[in-house]
């Protein structure tokens, strides 16, 4: 068994986050495809990038010129702590509406 503290934001935190550093309109919710009353994790550390595939790249370069948005929850939060605008650690994202 392990303990694990969890950074906690919303979606509309996240989605904020995204727009503000990196000036792309983003929704969480839709790109991930969740529903209500969920919760999802992601445990992130610097420098992870280093795992990205060519397609990843390719996925995060279409993203910031607004073509590319589905399923890239998980790469956001990586350049987010890579780029230092979030410490790393595990984040859970909790949905309700």
């Amino acid at each position: 068994m392990q303990t694990v503290t969890y950074i906690e934001m919303d979606d509309s935190e996240f989605n904020d986050l995204v727009e503000k550093h990196y000036g792309v309109e983003f929704e969480i919710v839709a790109a991930e495809e969740w529903s209500n009353d969920e919760s999802h994790t992601f445990n992130v550390k610097k420098g992870e990038d280093s795992n990205f595939t060519e397609y990843d790249k390719h996925s995060w370069d279409n993203f910031l010129i607004g073509k590319e948005y589905m399923y890239m929850g998980y790469t956001i939060f990586q350049h987010l702590v890579n780029d230092g605008h979030l410490p790393e650690g595990s984040y859970l994202i909790k949905l309700s509406w």
